[in-house]
């Protein structure tokens, strides 16, 4: 994941590199269309980090439930 997010930098750069010595109006598009992609790229990775957070609360409350249950399974019921 380190050297994706390494590489996306090194274009980016690499591309306002090259951008800087073109015509205005060709920079203006190179930069909308890199600004898109960044902004899909961030959006797909918070897409993922929701999934596996989502994930992981429902694992450790599935977790935590099986640790419960034994405990509420051994309790005398109140008034009787």
């Amino acid at each position: 994941m380190e050297q994706f997010v390494q590489w996306g930098i090194d274009f980016m750069v690499g591309v306002s590199d090259n951008v800087s010595s073109m015509d205005g109006r060709i920079a203006f598009v190179i930069g909308a269309v890199s600004w898109f992609l960044v902004e899909q790229a961030i959006r797909r990775l918070a897409g993922i980090t929701r999934i596996t957070i989502l994930l992981g609360f429902l694992g450790a409350l599935g977790y935590g439930i099986w640790q419960i249950l034994p405990m509420i399974q051994q309790a005398a019921p109140a008034g009787g």
